[in-house]
């Protein structure tokens, strides 16, 4: 911690959630999402919280040592308490931390006469990315300043020093985008107090803050960082190499051209999803690539093991996304779907945690996992979903397993999107047979039964749901087919998730492994099962999170 020199004015006081440490070098970083916040309790109602920025403290510090850059980290407030990253919170919750912002930024001045800010953020995003914010977004054509916004950086500092950190991350395969997603354009967003937007505010530090920037001697950008970035493992190192070369090369210093790797495009498919199970290696596969706006793409691949262990990957491309949603690529024909992973996922022993996401990352290591999934069509329904053959390969640390099963295309987005009630059952059944039935709250739904050389599609009520200890737990789901026949799935794993729905109520999600009876064969395959929660609702805590 900072303390005053003998005969100096008293040290700011450090409260017990702040990290404040001076360095020798012009840099200063800060981490305003380190905290964390309290497990979710089951056995009350979901509430709206924000996920803290994990492991934003441990990189903050590695970084502040490579570079003798100081530091200032709030490493124990929950964000959903006070956010440091708003202004209007800081200002009025903890003054004391733009106060040591400010005061940090003096001390460099005064020594080396300009200071670098680096605000250290979290983007739960499974890609090895890494999103500048300086107030603007790259259109391609230059950096636009968001709505409103003012940009944090000088022209000069732009072409040199955040041209030299995007070349240094690309050299090593991390994409640096400037304002993809979060361009900290926002009147609220602290690093705005780093432009020349407040120079008549009352508040003296903020008053500080625009001269410092309009003389030049104060620059300050925001890394909104991948989970790949943040999380111990081999593309943090990465990032790490790339970050000190680019702030260790002395201000001005434009970056030496050609140092980006050239990419390969590869064909892609819009919408398209891929579901499956293989029972003799016990490893499930949810995927899928959809455009959630216009020019933008977003995939998202969740894989079972051995039932309850899940491994997880999102990832988004705001624009341009001919490439699909790296490391993920899907290429889809007529009658044929490829899968293609190579990348890191988060891989967590039992995926009930997912209750409470911060939680469930928190307990997460980052693994490197390999895929190769090939389906081709044996049956269809008209313009609606497939069933097929796969075969393929799936590797987690180098330790491969072969996939050869039968899986479903086109069924829709995998469930971690889904957010209304609901139910659906996937399963195959010995060579070329496969089942699918889908209900919703309303008592409406469908069953197909795919049957080389056909598709047939029946009309189907709600099906009984069998839970555990709580309503929102599935143990077993019995779905009526046709007149006089069931089929009965046992549910062997579960991913319990929690989403927020427009009406202030929010949607249980459960979804996983199933083993399915039907005509005296068994059957194996992946169900979802959503249910609507009302905000004042109680939760049995029971099975919902593991002890």
């Amino acid at each position: 911690m900072t303390r005053g020199a003998p005969g100096a004015e008293p040290a700011l006081a450090v409260p017990p959630w702040c990290e404040v440490e001076p360095g020798t070098g012009p840099v200063l970083l800060v981490a305003p999402h380190g905290g964390r916040r309290p497990v979710y309790d089951a056995a009350g109602a979901p509430l709206r919280r924000r996920v803290n920025d994990l492991y934003t403290p441990e990189l903050t510090r590695r970084l502040a040592t490579a570079l003798g850059a100081g530091r200032i980290i709030n490493h124990g407030l929950d964000r959903n308490a006070v956010d440091l990253n708003r202004l209007s919170d800081v200002r009025r919750d903890a003054p004391v931390f733009l106060a040591h912002i400010v005061e940090a930024i003096g001390a460099g001045i005064a020594r080396h006469g300009a200071v670098e800010v680096v605000f250290v953020h979290g983007w739960n995003n499974g890609q090895a990315k890494c999103d500048i914010g300086i107030g603007g977004r790259d259109s391609g054509h230059g950096v636009t300043p968001a709505d409103g916004a003012s940009l944090t950086v000088t022209p000069d500092y732009l072409a040199t020093r955040v041209a030299s950190l995007q070349a240094a991350c690309a050299a090593t395969g991390i994409a640096a985008p400037i304002g993809e997603k979060y361009p900290a354009g926002h009147r609220n967003n602290l690093l705005q107090a780093f432009s020349q937007r407040f120079r008549a505010s009352a508040d003296p530090a903020l008053r500080q803050l625009h001269d410092w920037s309009a003389a030049g001697r104060l620059n300050a950008l925001q890394l909104e960082l991948g989970i790949p970035l943040r999380w111990p493992g081999g593309v943090r190192d990465r990032f790490v190499r790339a970050a000190v070369a680019a702030f260790d090369a002395g201000p001005g210093r434009r970056p030496a051209l050609g140092s980006t790797p050239a990419t390969t495009a590869r064909p892609h498919a819009r919408g398209a999803t891929l579901q499956l199970y293989d029972p003799h290696t016990r490893v499930g596969v949810l995927a899928g690539m959809g455009g959630p706006g216009p020019g933008a793409r977003a995939g998202r691949l969740v894989l079972f093991f051995d039932e309850q262990r899940v491994a997880l990957f999102t990832g988004e491309e705001g624009r341009d996304p001919g490439l699909g949603v790296p490391p993920m690529h899907v290429e889809r024909t007529a009658d044929e779907l490829t899968l293609a992973f190579d990348g890191p996922v988060l891989v967590l022993d039992d995926g009930r945690y997912y209750l409470d996401v911060e939680d469930a990352m928190a307990r997460s290591r980052l693994a490197n996992v390999r895929l190769e999934a090939h389906w081709r069509l044996v049956t269809a329904t008209d313009h609606g979903p497939a069933f097929g053959r796969v075969d393929g390969a799936v590797a987690v640390d180098g330790r491969a397993v072969r996939l050869r099963t039968q899986g479903f295309c086109n069924l829709g987005v995998p469930g971690p999107a889904a957010s209304a009630q609901h139910m659906a059952v996937a399963a195959s059944f010995g060579e070329g047979l496969g089942l699918l039935a889908r209900t919703n709250g309303g008592g409406l739904g469908f069953a197909v039964r795919f049957e080389p050389p056909h598709a047939e599609k029946l009309p189907l009520s709600d099906a009984r749901i069998e839970v555990t200890a709580d309503p929102f737990t599935p143990g077993r789901l019995t779905v009526p087919w046709g007149t006089n026949e069931l089929v009965e799935a046992e549910l062997r794993s579960r991913l319990a998730i929690v989403r927020p729905l427009a009406n202030g109520a929010y949607a249980r999600i459960t979804f996983g492994v199933a083993r399915c009876a039907w005509r005296g064969t068994t059957g194996w395959g992946l169900y979802e099962y959503g249910r609507v929660v009302s905000a004042a609702a109680r939760i049995s805590s029971g099975t919902a999170v593991p002890p």
